[in-house]
């Protein structure tokens, strides 16, 4: 839902449209990314780690591969071959694309993922977390309450089980 909300709130506020692109090319690359984000990076993260999150059993290694994988397409998107040079998950600007996607990869560092085998993923990550001076504010907290949530939820399932 927030991915639609960037892209209405920079439409209508904006200063230009260097976040999101008015250009149809250069649009229908961010919204490529952004569905990408949703349908395959993001559902990945929650469907491998949906146990830990809830309390409810182990990770499943074949939901853990499916999460490899779609680090593996966004390592190669972020590749400078592949994305004409640019050092960003769209091209060679920062755009609301990498918001979301910044956004599911701070989720999943938070829980615990090594992104080290992804290159190209982690010098993007660390791009962004120095180059957006609201990085840690915005997300240090929300990290601390998705912990402090497993941490509640596993307390809960030992104390349950024995």
């Amino acid at each position: 839902m927030y991915r639609a909300i960037m892209g209405y709130l920079v439409t209508k506020y904006g200063r230009d449209d260097s976040l999101y692109p008015k250009d149809a090319e250069k649009r229908a690359m961010v919204d490529r990314i952004l569905y990408f984000d949703i349908e395959t990076l993001y559902r990945s993260i929650q469907d491998y780690f949906k146990p830990k999150i809830l309390g409810s059993g182990i990770l499943e290694p074949s939901k853990g591969n499916a999460l490899k994988q779609s680090l593996e397409y966004l390592d190669e998107f972020l590749s400078a071959d592949r994305n004409g040079g640019g050092s960003y998950v769209a091209g060679s600007q920062l755009t609301i694309a990498d918001f979301a996607v910044l956004a599911s990869v701070s989720h999943l560092v938070a829980l615990g993922w090594s992104i080290s085998s992804y290159p190209n993923v982690s010098r993007w990550f660390e791009k962004l977390k120095k180059e957006l001076p609201f990085y840690h504010p915005c997300v240090d907290e929300g990290v601390k309450m998705l912990l402090d949530w497993i941490s509640c939820v596993e307390e809960k399932t030992k104390k349950s089980s024995s």
